[in-house]
């Protein structure tokens, strides 16, 4: 009987926690769309939407809430899809700030990676006061998918694992190795606010063990080495080496399942 009621009272607690997931996705969902209309509206006028206005501001609290979003549901893994959709709105308005204005590049000419190098430098600069908020919690975000993401793969019968999907989740791997190396670059670049860079950093370091997860031994030797690389670099303070340290620590795992053993 006391097998019953515990089984019972479990499946009670799986579908109120699901629920609790739907209803936050949906909560992130609503704000990330409204989120966009004012994009579209700001960038029709050949601007972007503003953290000194009360309104992007709070829908910019909104799409960072790591409490709420992230640590308040508890994911497991049949919620990886309500997660990755979370975590694909905030890449998507990470992005909208750091390509803004990208389509006056002409693809045509034979420095396209220069010149997309030079805007994406010059945006992050322009637009820290928002990538510090919205940037962090989409790290954090994608750190909390991952694992969910390597027991959805070790747990997928051999049957149901095709090519298809191995394809996807090479790149997916692919994606989170560019991402990584540029989010380090970015946090020791000195042309950006020490407070950018610092948030950046913590962001990562919460979530290195995850990355790390995710990614081949010798992708994360190649990390390592870049993570490493920041301490006492010039223009890299001081206070920045605790989580460099964490970093690195994480990248030396070598335990490879899920998306690393793809």
């Amino acid at each position: 009987m006391k097998t019953i009621m515990k089984f019972f009272l479990f499946c009670v607690f799986l579908t109120a926690n699901a629920s609790a997931v739907a209803h936050e996705a949906k909560a992130y969902l609503d704000a990330s769309k409204e989120f966009e209309g004012m994009v579209a509206q700001s960038q029709s006028v050949g601007k972007m939407p503003r953290i000194e206005d009360k309104k992007v501001a709070g829908l910019i609290a909104v799409l960072s809430d790591s409490e709420r979003f992230l640590k308040s549901p508890t994911y497991y893994v049949q919620d990886v899809d309500a997660l990755m959709d979370i975590c694909e709105k905030s890449k998507a308005a990470v992005m909208s700030y750091v390509l803004f204005d990208f389509r006056k590049i002409d693809p045509r000419s034979n420095q396209v990676a220069l010149e997309l190098s030079r805007l994406t430098e010059k945006n992050i600069q322009t637009f820290q006061g928002e990538l510090e908020q919205l940037q962090p919690f989409q790290i954090r975000c994608m750190g909390k998918a991952i694992p969910l993401l390597n027991d959805f793969i070790t747990g997928l019968p051999p049957h149901k694992f095709t090519e298809k999907r191995r394809a996807g989740f090479e790149q997916m791997r692919g994606g989170i190795m560019r991402d990584l190396t540029t989010i380090l670059r970015d946090a020791y670049n000195p042309a950006y606010n020490e407070s950018y860079r610092l948030k950046l950093l913590q962001a990562v370091s919460d979530s290195a063990p995850a990355y790390s997860s995710a990614l081949q031994p010798a992708s994360r030797r190649q990390l390592r080495d870049l993570a490493k690389s920041g301490s006492g670099q010039a223009g890299v303070p001081k206070d920045f080496n605790p989580y460099i340290e964490q970093i690195s620590n994480a990248l030396a795992g070598t335990d490879c399942v899920g998306l690393c053993g793809i």
